[in-house]
């Protein structure tokens, strides 16, 4: 059972005070009943002994807590997985991704078919509450792994010891261990761990034991700290004059000890800043002498929180790359396209784009995901406009981008992404083409709708002359989105206009 040994050290015996260690206790023990909570969803998951999904789940964390525990050159630590998290947007400072995140992607990984994923839809099925098996038992080789009996008495919420031992080698082999790469070696991930280690080393070295400790206990530890001293700060009014002085004194310690926090989350976040340019050939244009510059340090982060640690990046990171090998039935045994030969390839072509390595390409990923960056090459100036045309929210998602919406990055990966094998090249050239004709008609829509709304007209109202304009402007939108993926030149105009009518 475990145990919480409470000290206070004030109260000692040269304590002269009415507070008694007895009324200390019960503080302790009202506050506790008052503030209890339910366990969080995420950690349900984490901890559910009756669900397939779980139990694969706890042996990739278990992976990487190995993986932390000797000291693993490749970075990843088990305090960049948030274990609370309950919503999409992580709060956790140090987090890269959450069992959230994870849970779903290996929902799907197992449980999806080809048919699941087309075009910019949102994912079809809802996996959630799917007892049957039947597909994860393919993928996981259990109709020659497990004996008949086992086979035919199990579901995703029923099943003995030895089967989930034996399915769980098997997921392992085939997708744990290339989930733990994905987050070692996608390199933005890889800046975030390593930023968080430099990040420990420093406070380890200024000995502020109890700022680690809120940092790196994970995200329930400042939580619970910063509910502590609003409530404090709330009742304080309501105390005696007696004990103002002795909670002004706590508040200030808190106060203070919030300000330690911010500065090291701070702290955190440009560090980061500072590895994510560190490979940039122009990184002395977006930094003021040695420090990043405001606006440059701002949009890291935004393209950090809205970006790569969402459920739905995450998501198409990993489950672009295993459905499209999968719907290629490339078998995992194959000397020359092997999957770990063909997910180096996508690797390193993912990395390319996201990880920028000059001026131009940082352009790129910014004009993609935040809005337009210009840069002033008389005064080194940088300027951000957020409300251009051109982005990925205007051209793709439209709309908020929630778990299931994350074939639409999916999009995103494919127009990087080609392979070395004919195959899958050829399944990807194919796939690449329906996404297109998806944002061909979308954004076609989206300008005719808009058009119809500012001149008061229905659609059936609009001229030729009307809808050869709206074809104009929407293709002159969705062209210069394709120029920051590099792919501007594949997409001429007639083709976008066959798209939209086909």
């Amino acid at each position: 059972m475990p145990v919480i040994i409470c000290t206070v050290p004030s109260l000692d015996i040269n304590y002269n005070g009415d507070y008694s260690l007895e009324k200390a206790a019960r503080s302790v023990f009202l506050t506790l009943n008052k503030t209890a909570r339910p366990v969080s969803g995420a950690r349900n998951l984490l901890l559910d002994d009756n669900d397939l999904i779980s139990f694969f789940m706890r042996s990739v964390l278990s992976e990487i807590k190995d993986s932390s525990d000797q000291r693993s050159d490749h970075f990843l630590n088990i305090n960049n997985i948030d274990l609370d998290e309950e919503k999409q947007k992580l709060n956790n400072p140090i987090a890269i991704s959450s069992v959230k995140s994870l849970y779903y992607t290996i929902e799907h990984l197992v449980l999806s078919t080809v048919e699941s994923t087309v075009g910019l839809g949102d994912r079809k099925g809802k996996f959630g509450n799917r007892s049957d098996f039947e597909t994860g038992l393919e993928k996981l080789n259990g109709h020659n792994d497990l004996l008949q009996e086992q086979y035919d008495s199990l579901s995703r919420f029923h099943f003995s010891s030895e089967s989930a031992d034996i399915l769980n080698k098997n997921f392992m082999l085939f997708y744990g261990k290339f989930i733990i790469k994905f987050y070692k070696q996608f390199l933005p991930f890889r800046v975030y761990s390593e930023a968080t280690l430099q990040l420990k080393g420093n406070i380890k070295r200024s000995d502020d034991t109890h700022i680690n400790s809120m940092i790196f206990n994970g995200q329930g530890e400042i939580n619970v700290f910063e509910e502590y001293m609003k409530d404090l700060s709330d009742r304080k009014d309501k105390l005696s004059l007696k004990h103002l002085p002795r909670i002004e004194k706590v508040l200030k310690d808190l106060n203070d000890t919030k300000k330690r926090l911010d500065s090291r989350i701070q702290e955190l976040y440009s560090i980061r800043s500072e590895y994510y340019l560190r490979d940039n050939k122009d990184k002395s244009k977006l930094t003021d002498g040695t420090a990043i510059k405001d606006v440059v340090h701002r949009t890291i982060k935004q393209l950090y929180n809205d970006v790569f640690s969402s459920q739905a990046f995450q998501a198409s990171l990993i489950c672009t790359f295993f459905g499209e090998v999968e719907a290629c039935a490339i078998d995992n045994k194959t000397d020359d396209s092997s999957i770990e030969t063909l997910l180096v390839e996508y690797l390193s072509q993912i990395n390319e784009f996201f990880y920028p390595k000059s001026l131009v390409s940082f352009k790129r990923i910014i004009n993609l995901f935040i809005g337009e960056m210009q840069f002033n090459e008389s005064n080194g100036d940088i300027k951000i406009l957020h409300n251009s045309n051109t982005t990925f929210g205007q051209i793709v998602s439209l709309n908020e981008m929630k778990p299931n919406s994350w074939p639409k990055y999916r999009y995103i990966m494919l127009e990087i992404w080609s392979s070395s094998n004919e195959i899958l090249n050829k399944r990807i050239a194919e796939q690449l083409e329906i996404c297109r004709q998806d944002v061909s008609k979308q954004l076609f829509n989206k300008f005719k709708d808009n058009y119809s709304k500012e001149h008061r007209r229905h659609e059936n109202e609009l001229s030729e002359d009307d809808i050869k304009h709206i074809l104009e402007i929407a293709y002159k939108d969705y062209n210069d989105f394709l120029k920051n993926l590099g792919r501007s030149s594949t997409l001429n105009e007639s083709i976008f206009k066959k798209y939209v009518r086909s």
